[in-house]
């Protein structure tokens, strides 16, 4: 813990002012040159390569518009052939883009070896096992890491699961560089609950040497979200802007599935990927340009991502003595996010540097800037004495 003068928030007139504050480490920043998964963002594709080539190739345009890394793309329950993995990679390299096919549990250990070995052939980045692991718990990992091996200096090998499941125990037995899981979007809409899942996930990843792979849909098995989840679908999209804000400030990788970036939440069209590709890029051209879109939201959180280099970030929470209930601060570089979950507006200096929030700020008579319920804000700080910027 490292106290310093900093910013934070007053329960009584839900200002954020300077006080004394506790800064509580979550995550250190690594030294030297990291591997390029360490901080990727990935979007993944719904519709299966073996089956739509031409349609995965169709969607370049779609993730150089919004200003992800890289895809993931489904490998079906039918083998990919050469051609058509050559052919996906080669459009997707050309556009910059990294490449990870994600195989299907489907094929059994026999066919995800056949299929690794012609993805990575072909060129691509990494592998993703998908749900193998949690499916087969036998499943041997060391086959796949010696393909990579073979094929690559800085393979990615991926799998993704439930936090339920033994995450440490794969982390440690499997060498994955990502466990993707949806613990983020089960927490109940409350600041310390989502503040304690995510120091979990950086404690888990962290003391393996693992990266964090943050994910706010449930991709993993493709269903509608329920419950008391932030996530669920009677629950405003506010929300959701708001915490895929919060998730671009952390440090690791992030997973955004094809649609989520436009507000697409329709999970019936899971079963039909070629008419999600078609809507998601229609409303991608409809809402670009427009500040107030989902798709201006995400591709302005993804700039300040890759501007300030948050993906490779120190992280520590920002508490004091002042701190309004409902609220969590998080300080990565120079940039510190404010997620508001309580029930009542939350006002911001005069002086603050606002860069980015997930809905329209209102300013108050004396300048001061609100930030409503269900928000989150990027606030750009000086630098200070002791901060890394590495």
């Amino acid at each position: 813990m490292v106290n310093n003068v900093y910013m934070t928030l007053d329960p009584v007139t839900t200002t954020l002012r300077p006080d004394m504050n506790t800064m509580t480490l979550v995550h250190r920043a690594s030294r030297g040159t990291l591997a390029w998964w360490r901080s990727v963002v990935l979007y993944e594709y719904s519709a299966e390569a073996a089956t739509h080539a031409e349609a995965a190739i169709d969607c370049v345009a779609d993730v150089t518009r919004l200003g992800a890394d890289g895809v993931v793309i489904p490998s079906g329950a039918q083998p990919i052939s050469s051609a058509d993995a050559a052919a996906i990679v080669s459009a997707h390299h050309e556009a910059g883009l990294k490449v990870v096919p994600s195989l299907s549990p489907s094929r059994g250990k026999d066919g995800l070896l056949e299929d690794a070995q012609t993805w990575l052939a072909a060129g691509a980045d990494g592998i993703d096992l998908r749900s193998a692991l949690a499916v087969d718990h036998d499943l041997a990992t060391g086959p796949f890491h010696a393909l990579l091996a073979e094929h690559l200096d800085d393979g990615l090998l991926s799998g993704a699961m439930r936090e339920r499941d033994d995450v440490a125990d794969h982390l440690a037995e499997d060498w994955l560089g990502h466990i993707r899981d949806d613990s983020l979007t089960d927490a109940p809409w409350d600041a310390d609950e989502i503040r304690d899942s995510i120091t979990r996930t950086f404690a888990t990843r962290d003391a393996l040497g693992a990266s964090p792979a943050w994910t706010t849909t449930y991709a993993l098995y493709r269903r509608g979200p329920s419950g008391t989840s932030w996530q669920a679908n009677d629950h405003s999209p506010n929300r959701v802007r708001a915490t895929a804000l919060m998730v671009m400030a952390l440090p690791g990788a992030c997973y955004l599935l094809q649609g989520e970036e436009v507000g697409l939440r329709d999970w019936s069209l899971d079963q039909a990927p070629a008419e999600r590709a078609q809507r998601v890029r229609a409303a991608q051209l409809e809402q670009e340009f427009d500040p107030t879109s989902m798709f201006e939201h995400y591709r302005r959180s993804l700039h300040l991502r890759r501007g300030h280099r948050l993906g490779t970030g120190t992280v520590a929470w920002i508490d004091g003595a002042h701190r309004a209930d409902g609220t969590l601060e998080l300080l990565n570089r120079c940039l510190l996010t404010v997620l508001n979950t309580s029930s009542r507006p939350v006002a911001l200096p005069e002086a603050v540097n606002l860069v980015h929030a997930s809905t329209d700020i209102r300013r108050l008579s004396d300048g001061r800037l609100v930030l409503p319920s269900d928000a989150a804000a990027m606030i750009e700080l000086p630098p200070f004495a002791g901060s890394e910027e590495v």
